[in-house]
């Protein structure tokens, strides 16, 4: 039977090597989900803005610029995660693929 002492070394081993990667990752989704939230949250509150009184034809014109800015930014994002997430990943000297290109 292994002791406690060769078992947390060997899973201290074994675990060390994904440990960075699972705290990138969960650091890149965090980041990604706040930029993906403020386009969304602009929207939101001109739409509310939008909507809460009749309004000219050029405040219409401005708030529909300021939509169109802010689906641009989410198409770039959404691009770029699509562009990282086909990147091919390459094998590390352990065997593990940690590194694109």
């Amino acid at each position: 039977m292994m002791s406690w002492a060769s078992w947390r070394k060997l899973s201290t081993i074994y675990f060390g090597e994904w440990i960075p990667p699972v705290r990138q990752l969960r650091q890149f989704v965090t980041d990604a989900s706040h930029e993906l939230r403020n386009p969304d949250c602009d929207s939101h509150g001109e739409t509310e803005l939008l909507l809460s009184k009749p309004r000219t034809a050029e405040e219409y014109q401005k708030t529909l610029a300021i939509f169109d800015d802010e689906l641009n930014k989410l198409t770039r994002m959404v691009e770029g995660l699509f562009t990282l997430s086909t990147r091919r990943r390459r094998p590390t000297a352990s065997g593990v693929g940690t590194g694109l290109h």
